[in-house]
């Protein structure tokens, strides 16, 4: 027995459309990473388990969030991380920061003393900076494209509203 198309079941990762499902994932990862970072005895092992952590909650959850706007249960485009441009440009920004400020901590910039104590973990603070400054690009991109996206619909629809001015006025014309 086969199943037809319209009825086949689903499969992949489920799409969290809901605010509270939302906060239930993120209230999910918060508990794995402090509990992942509680495995590991050494700084440096700690602070690189927890950042890969981090990064890759961010690519499940670009994968499973949806945004109202977005169409269907269709698979997200493997570059899309966000609903919308505006999200990811804040998003990519913020991230693009915090790796600059990793950067320039584990290189030995510092406008804290307390900051000091951070210079005997650099593994670690290399890490997260790499992985920050990769989620800033995924995230930059991701809203170049969409942004693209939705300039090139608006051109469209106002090239299908000008050809239907067009159409009407000749029609008027022809009457």
């Amino acid at each position: 027995m086969t199943l037809a198309k319209d009825t086949a079941p689903r499969r992949g990762l489920p799409h969290l459309r809901a605010w509270y499902t939302k906060t239930l994932y993120v209230i999910i990862a918060i508990a794995i990473y402090y509990l992942g970072g509680a495995l590991v005895t050494s700084d440096n092992g700690r602070g690189i388990l927890r950042s890969v952590l981090v990064f890759l909650f961010v690519l499940i959850a670009a994968r499973v969030f949806r945004s109202t706007a977005e169409p269907g249960d269709e698979p997200r485009p493997w570059w899309r991380m966000t609903g919308r441009p505006t999200a990811g440009f804040i998003l990519g920004g913020l991230t693009a920061l915090a790796a600059l400020a990793l950067i320039l901590n584990a290189i030995g910039v510092e406008t804290v003393s307390s900051l000091r104590s951070f210079r005997s973990q650099e593994a670690y603070v290399v890490v997260s900076a790499l992985l920050c400054a990769a989620l800033a690009v995924l995230y930059l991109t991701s809203s170049i494209r969409l942004h693209g996206i939705e300039r090139d619909e608006r051109r469209l629809a106002e090239d299908e509203k000008a050809r239907g001015t067009k159409a009407r006025a000749s029609r008027g014309e022809q009457e």
